[in-house]
């Protein structure tokens, strides 16, 4: 076996061939490639694909801005089965749609593209369910992927927990491989697509598969042509999601009534009356930065995380909100209310039983920002503050 120190590799020469990442990978030493930056375009790709099968010791693979296109991706794809990579990044290529979704198969968890075979034909995974939902693609696009998915069943499916396609030219067939992919996946933790045409459609395929999926921490969809639609189909997704902490939708087109929609999902509720509707207890980041909505969207958000224990962090500069007094105290009390959460506010929490009021200390004692954080607390809080009569007489 090899050494048990990590090591990290940069190229720093021209890349040919694919000759300087296969005497790099073939070292059980390396866990780190790091090829970001090196035109080896799609014949340096299946190189690389070419000398990787077999090696047990790479983790994490950078390979952004290599003018990969379509014909690398599936190379690439082919590849993770046999290797133990967790971390794959090919952002700023050109793989589009058909690149998309040669890796949505790649992306797919061990055991879940071959244990539902339906009669007649290839096992119920993901691509196979993208394609149903298609039936008006080219017969060489279908009969290529279908390919692709048949040789998937008989070898080893990838163990991949990062995919980041940042600026790729993907498209909607792409988006809805990919999320199709979310539906049966057990791996991946974190997915990148941030700058790519998934619009409300592909935002629709998402809400989708967050329904079912319980393994995805963190999604990013910024600058990816999302309306109002697109946010409220995202937010019906998360409703009965227990997994996604992060959600970047920032340089999109939402409004007021896509706002609503995540006020609705941030609101708690807990009285007995309404048990059934919980408020999201995982999201813990929300990034809404410049997008198109008003100062009475900003104000739902606000009384629903005054109510909400979880959510820490919410990014929405660039919004042009107006900027006055009335603003200017929403926004502070917003924050608070924050630093609170990240705090541990949760803990504190009605409806948990045995949880004595005297954690209040610990909690504040967790939050920077302290004098102002104290004179917040006791102002909204009086009612931790009155004391019996008679107490000291």
């Amino acid at each position: 076996m090899g050494a048990s120190v990590s090591h990290y590799v940069r190229t720093d020469y021209y890349f040919r061939g694919g000759s300087y990442a296969i005497e790099s990978v073939e070292s059980d030493v390396v866990t780190e490639l790091d090829l970001s930056g090196r035109q080896i375009g799609d014949r340096g790709a299946g190189a690389l694909a070419a000398a990787l099968p077999g090696n047990t010791q790479l983790m994490k693979l950078y390979m952004n801005k290599c003018d990969i296109s379509d014909g690398g991706a599936m190379a690439l794809s082919a590849m993770l089965q046999h290797t133990c990579i967790k971390i794959l990044y090919l952002e700023g290529n050109r793989i589009g749609d058909r690149g998309a979704m040669t890796l949505s198969v790649a992306a797919t968890s061990v055991d879940d593209t071959g244990d539902n075979d339906s009669e007649g034909g290839h096992g119920a995974g993901p691509m196979n369910e993208f394609q149903n939902d298609n039936n008006n693609n080219t017969h060489n696009n279908n009969k290529r992927h279908n390919t692709i998915l048949a040789r998937d069943k008989s070898s080893p499916t990838t163990n991949l927990q990062v995919l980041g396609l940042s600026s790729n030219n993907i498209g909607l067939m792409g988006s809805k491989a990919l999320a199709n992919t979310l539906k049966c996946s057990k791996t991946l933790k974190r997915l990148i697509l941030r700058q790519n045409d998934i619009g409300n459609e592909g935002a629709l395929a998402f809400g989708k598969a967050l329904r079912t999926n319980n393994c995805l921490e963190f999604l990013d969809l910024t600058a990816t042509n999302i309306h109002d639609e697109g946010a409220i189909a995202l937010c019906n997704g998360l409703e009965s999601n227990s997994s996604l902490k992060t959600l970047l939708l920032g340089h999109n087109h939402i409004g007021d009534e896509g706002i609503q929609a995540f006020a609705n999902l941030l609101q708690t509720s807990t009285t007995a009356e309404s048990t059934t509707r919980k408020n999201h207890q995982c999201l813990q980041c929300l990034d809404l930065r410049r997008n198109s909505w008003s100062e009475d969207s900003l104000h739902l958000l606000v009384r629903a995380i005054r109510n909400n224990y979880y959510l820490e962090e919410l990014l929405m500069t660039g919004c042009d909100l107006p900027q006055n007094a009335e603003m200017c105290s929403c926004l502070k009390d917003l924050h608070y209310t924050l630093l609170l959460n990240r705090g541990g506010r949760r803990l504190l929490r009605e409806d948990h039983e045995g949880v004595p009021v005297g954690l209040w200390p610990f909690v504040l004692g967790r939050v920077r920002y302290l004098p102002d954080m104290l004179y917040y607390f006791v102002h909204s809080n009086p009612e931790l503050f009155k004391m019996e009569k008679g107490l000291f007489e």
